[in-house]
């Protein structure tokens, strides 16, 4: 997974590296400095080891004022998505981390027994009862266990103004709002 502070030249060099190497690996074109959509799609694969879905791909291309079926993307464009995207995943590997260190026996789920003891450690000050409160609210499908997705639902709603402002920085930072 990629990971680089802002003023982490080396990390963010490396990122760089495997962006250039993604875009070049994909590019269909003879120069190698233009993807069109399918390319696009295999240096997103290459890169993050997913598919970039055709909705996301389509806005971004009209974000560019291009056109998704005969247009392509330059080098410099490719990477200020792919850095922007890079970002935004450290967002959720914190998140992913945060829940790993609540859930203390390695289950993939919370209780509220796990649930006191990360409130006993974070913040005595809270009543068990309101603990109560939290874990019910969290637990989407009441079986007494708080998923991941559960989790990461609960946190993306509490925590969404400070996401949005995080994400519409990086967004700024590296200029994707044309």
């Amino acid at each position: 997974m990629f990971h680089f502070v802002d003023n982490d030249v080396e990390s963010k060099s490396e990122c760089k590296k495997l962006i250039k190497k993604s875009f070049v690996a994909s590019s269909s074109t003879k120069n190698k400095d233009i993807l069109y959509k399918t390319d696009f799609k295999c240096a997103w694969l290459y890169l993050f080891g997913y598919k970039i879905s055709k909705l996301e791909l389509q806005e971004y291309f009209e974000r560019l004022g291009k056109n998704y079926y005969h247009d392509g993307i330059s080098y410099e464009e490719f990477e200020k998505k792919a850095l922007c995207d890079i970002s935004h995943l450290d967002i959720i590997e914190e998140l992913r981390n945060c829940f790993i260190s609540i859930d203390f026996s390695c289950k993939g789920f919370l209780t509220i027994d796990d649930m006191i003891k990360q409130f006993k450690i974070a913040a005595p000050h809270i009543s068990k009862n309101t603990i109560m409160d939290i874990f019910r609210e969290m637990d989407r499908d009441d079986d007494g266990r708080i998923s991941y997705k559960d989790f990461e639902l609960a946190m993306q709603y509490i925590d969404d103004v400070h996401v949005q402002k995080q994400y519409r920085h990086i967004e700024e930072k590296y200029s994707l709002n044309n």
